[in-house]
């Protein structure tokens, strides 16, 4: 008896979380999404946040680009930004001022 009662929950807690999985999914915007990051001095946080979007292209979470406005990076700062665009062909590096010409081609 108590085996049946554990595979009925088990079985609806799966159906629960295919629902949400669809329902996530297709409510999940389109390809034109442009994800902004704006970059300022050593950019310390730049790193984390880059690898976290390209975590969650991979697993379908997010979809788009990740585009890297530049409001003044120092040297290092500009370094990692270039590093990160030649790691991952999602990753932008645009200034505050080819912004709006970087938005019309991805939209």
């Amino acid at each position: 008896m108590f085996a049946q009662i554990l595979l009925c929950a088990l079985a609806a807690a799966g159906a629960l979380f295919a629902a949400w999985c669809l329902g996530g999914w297709l409510l999940l915007p389109g390809e034109d999404t442009v994800t902004l990051y704006p970059a300022k001095n050593g950019a310390g946080r730049l790193e984390k946040a880059a690898r976290c979007h390209a975590w969650l292209a991979e697993t379908g979470l997010v979809r788009g680009r990740f585009v890297i406005v530049d409001c003044g990076l120092d040297g290092d700062g500009r370094a990692l930004a270039d590093t990160l665009c030649g790691e991952n062909e999602n990753v932008l590096l645009c200034t505050r001022e080819e912004l709006p010409a970087i938005l019309e081609m991805e939209l």
